[in-house]
C-alpha cells in the first residue's frame, strides 16, 4: 500500500505531477502490469506470424476485394486489445477490492485530479507499448509475406497511419478501463463491459439485424478500432471522432459519479 506522504507534497494539495507519480508507483509494483502487457504483446506478435502463415499455405484467406497486407499484420491487435482493456480496469477496481481507495482519496481528494492521473498514465503506457508491439506485429507479418511477394513497406500508403491507429486504439482501451472501472467497480463486471464495447460487436453482430449493425453496432468502439487498424478499405474522419467521443462520455460519466460516490 501506498503511503498517503508519498503522494502529497510538502506545501499545498497534490498536483497532477505528484498524482501521476503515484500512480505509476502503484503500476509499476504490481505483476500484473507485466503479465498483462507481455501477453498483449505476445498475442498481437504472435497472431500477425501466424495469420500472415496461413495465408501462404491456404488455411487462412483474406474476404477483402483488396488485400490489406498492413491491417492483416495487425489483426492480433484485435484480441490483444483485451490486455490493455483489462489494464485499465485494473488501476481502478483493484484499489476498490483492497479498500486502498480510501487512502488514495485521502491523498489526493480532488477527484478530478485523480482520475485524470489514472487516465494520464494508463494512457500514456497503453499508447507507447501498444505502438511499439503494433510496429514490431507490422514488421513480423511483412516479414512473412514477403516470402509470399505480397508485402508492403511502412512508407507505403497507408501502413504507418494502421500502426500508429492500432497503438492509439489499444490506448482507447485503455482510457476505456479506467473509466468503466470507475463507473462499476468491481472487475469482473468492468472487464465484461469493456469487451462488451471492444469485442462483441464483431463478435456477436452477424446474429443482429442489418439497420442494427449499421446504425448502432458500427458505431462502438470495436467496429471503429477495427476501421482504423487497415487500410483497405482507408479510415474516415467519423472513425476518430467515434473512439474519441466514447472515451470522452464515459470518462465524463465516471467523473460525476466519482464525485457523488462515497468510496
Amino acid at each position: 500500500m501506498i503511503e498517503t506522504s508519498t503522494l502529497v507534497p510538502e506545501a499545498g494539495r497534490p498536483g497532477l505531477a505528484n498524482a501521476v507519480a503515484a500512480e505509476w508507483t502503484k503500476l509499476r509494483s504490481v505483476r500484473s502490469t507485466y503479465w498483462l502487457l507481455g501477453v498483449g504483446a505476445v498475442v498481437i506478435v504472435g497472431l500477425a506470424v501466424l495469420i500472415s502463415v496461413g495465408l501462404g499455405t491456404g488455411n487462412v484467406t483474406s474476404t477483402n476485394d483488396s488485400f490489406d497486407a498492413a491491417g492483416i499484420s495487425l489483426l492480433g491487435a484485435w484480441f490483444g486489445q483485451i490486455a490493455f482493456g483489462v489494464l485499465g480496469v485494473l488501476t481502478v477496481t483493484s484499489e476498490y477490492a483492497t479498500g486502498s481507495i480510501r487512502t488514495t482519496l485521502a491523498a489526493v481528494p480532488r477527484r478530478g485530479l485523480l482520475i485524470a492521473a489514472k487516465l494520464v498514465l494508463v494512457g500514456v503506457v497503453a499508447w507507447s507499448v501498444g505502438t511499439v508491439v503494433s510496429l514490431i506485429a507490422f514488421l513480423a507479418g511483412q516479414g512473412v509475406l514477403a516470402g509470399q511477394h505480397r508485402s508492403v513497406g511502412l512508407g507505403d500508403a497507408g501502413s504507418a497511419q494502421a500502426v500508429l491507429g492500432t497503438g492509439g486504439y489499444l490506448a482507447v482501451m485503455g482510457l476505456l478501463g479506467v473509466a468503466v472501472g470507475v463507473l462499476v467497480r468491481t472487475t469482473v463486471a468492468a472487464v465484461l463491459a469493456v469487451l462488451g464495447l471492444g469485442l462483441a460487436p464483431t463478435l456477436f453482430g452477424g446474429l443482429f439485424p442489418t439497420w442494427l449493425r449499421d446504425h448502432v453496432l458500427d458505431y462502438l468502439p470495436g467496429p471503429a478500432g477495427n476501421r482504423i487498424m487497415a487500410t483497405a478499405p482507408a479510415p474516415g474522419l467519423a472513425d476518430y471522432l467515434t473512439l474519441g467521443i466514447w472515451v470522452a462520455g464515459a470518462v465524463l460519466v465516471a467523473y460525476v459519479l466519482l464525485r457523488r460516490r462515497d468510496a
